[in-house]
């Protein structure tokens, strides 16, 4: 695993790219299809919808994760089916289950093999591929394992800052270190400036984030930024 960026990183915007429109394009067929959406013309409408935000999205900086968030939020208020993901979630979380009691024996109890077990199951992507879907926090049952655990106030991939809870933000501003988890937490944090430090796991997925950060697609990445 990298453990190390160059400074100057955290002062260049994720921006989407053309390869970033087409995964999300696909991504609003995929959660159409979840919905059994088989309506041509509801299908056609999620399209457009999604063009919509993403023409929009080109012209103010938008982030891929707070782009996905809108077609998510826009296709969910179109089929009336709050989560398409949930089956999808419910039997794939039982398969993580399933495969960390398988890998949690070969991993040595220390911080590099837990971290390396943490980015790992980030090759379970319900946005990457809807067949190995993970389930939200709150069904990880982390609340036997912490005295206290939130969810950030909004149903968003990511940190979606524009609509995030006051709570959430006040827990934000009262931690001593940030550990982020998941290559959508690392769109919509690391670019951002905090005076803490952070320390970041995910999975490189794509092109995009492999140019952004110089490391290979599927490698899985522990990186740590310092507060300013």
């Amino acid at each position: 695993m990298r453990n190390r960026l160059k400074r100057d990183l955290s002062m260049r915007p994720l921006q989407p790219i053309p390869q970033c429109v087409d995964c999300l394009i696909s991504m609003a067929r995929d959660v159409i299809a979840l919905a059994n959406a088989e309506n041509p013309s509801l299908i056609e409408e999620a399209g457009r919808i999604s063009r919509d935000i993403l023409a929009d999205a080109a012209d103010n900086g938008t982030s891929s994760p707070q782009i996905a968030n809108r077609i998510l939020r826009e296709i969910r208020h179109l089929t009336g089916i709050e989560d398409p993901y949930a089956d999808f979630k419910s039997r794939e979380m039982a398969q993580a289950r399933k495969i960390f009691s398988q890998l949690k024996h070969h991993a040595a109890e220390n911080l590099r093999s837990h971290a390396k077990l943490a980015a790992l199951g980030n090759s379970l992507d319900f946005f990457h591929n809807p067949v190995q879907a993970l389930a939200e926090l709150q069904s990880a049952k982390l609340e036997d394992r912490f005295d206290r655990v939130a969810d950030t106030g909004t149903d968003g991939a990511g940190i979606d800052w524009d609509h995030v809870s006051k709570n959430f933000l006040d827990l934000f501003a009262s931690a001593d270190l940030i550990i982020s988890k998941g290559m959508a937490n690392f769109e919509t944090l690391y670019p951002k400036s905090f005076c803490v430090p952070g320390f970041y796991l995910f999975k490189v997925k794509c092109e995009p984030i492999q140019n952004y950060i110089q490391a290979p697609v599927n490698s899985c990445m522990a990186l740590w930024k310092d507060g300013n």
